[in-house]
């Protein structure tokens, strides 16, 4: 199972998608998921409306070229696709995804060739784009008791690959989730990926 960070490997809050934390994580072998937008004709990094201040995503992508890091690209804005394919083939991106398009966006990331994940939670059923997808983001709003070790691997059995949000995303407590995925199982397994706010501490409960 690979360890990524949310909005990068941050310390304090407001260090979320800022290059201090995307740069932490990187410098520490760690994939991340981050925002994207456009603004003034170039792709940043931001999860609300973007402004001048918002980091470049050419920055963001420079720092995992040759790493091998799983990047999850949280896509805020229809028809970037042209700008995203820029970056990963700029930067020999290989493992990486896209995922929260809408729907006819995510048509086009498909004719593009780009790789994403569809969504599954208590509120999204998998949709008929899921033989298309190259995996799943699965996310527990409410709860985390659906995302359980069987529903993994029959993901895994179809030849998907799983991206789970650790409870902590939604500001609760992550260690039930945890215990679930602390099996040999998915510890080896190289196709399941767990997106926390707290990677260092992921890797020690499961790594030592």
């Amino acid at each position: 199972m690979e360890i990524i960070a949310h909005r990068g490997f941050w310390k304090e809050m407001n260090e979320r998608n800022t290059m201090t934390a995307l740069k932490r994580a990187a410098d520490s072998g760690i994939g991340t998921e981050t925002d994207f937008r456009d603004y003034m004709e170039k792709l940043v990094v931001s999860h609300n409306v973007a402004d001048a201040n918002s980091p470049l995503a050419e920055e963001f992508f420079s720092l995992y070229k040759g790493t091998g890091c799983t990047l999850a690209l949280n896509v805020k804005a229809d028809g970037i696709q042209q700008m995203l394919i820029d970056m990963v083939k700029k930067y020999d991106i290989q493992n990486y995804f896209c995922f929260d398009m809408s729907i006819p966006d995510t048509l086009g990331y498909i004719n593009s060739g780009l790789k994403f994940f569809v969504r599954q939670s208590e509120y999204e059923t998998i949709n008929s784009l899921y033989e298309k997808a190259d995996g799943v983001w699965v996310d527990g709003f409410v709860d985390d008791k659906w995302i359980t070790k069987d529903l993994i691997l029959d993901h895994r059995s179809k030849g998907k690959k799983v991206c789970i949000v650790s409870s902590d995303l939604h500001s609760r407590d992550h260690s039930i989730l945890w215990r679930e995925l602390n099996d040999k199982e998915i510890l080896e397994d190289a196709g399941v990926i767990l997106c926390t706010d707290y990677p260092d501490k992921a890797k020690e409960y499961f790594y030592g």
